[in-house]
């Protein structure tokens, strides 16, 4: 599962409008679009950040609290990180 129940309710409800992943390869594609449980995701942009650039703001639109806290789940899998 690409979202857990919790960050689709954050996304439903506005406080969640970025998303984390590290992988070999990207987890959806720019433009493309993922049906979940709460309705039609659209992903306008994904791209390739480097984890040192993230900073808080983008953690808390995330859903996450801080940089820390997300790094702390990114350090979980191996490969880029995709924004």
């Amino acid at each position: 599962m690409l979202f857990p129940r919790a960050v689709l309710d954050g996304i439903a409800a506005g406080r969640i409008t970025l998303a984390f992943r590290r992988g070999a390869r990207p987890p959806a594609r720019t433009g493309g679009t993922l049906l979940t449980a709460i309705g039609m995701l659209a992903f306008d942009t994904v791209e390739t950040v480097d984890a040192a650039a993230i900073t808080d703001a983008a953690a808390q639109q995330a859903g996450v609290a801080d940089r820390p806290g997300l790094l702390a789940f990114l350090s979980r899998g191996t490969g880029p990180v995709y924004r």
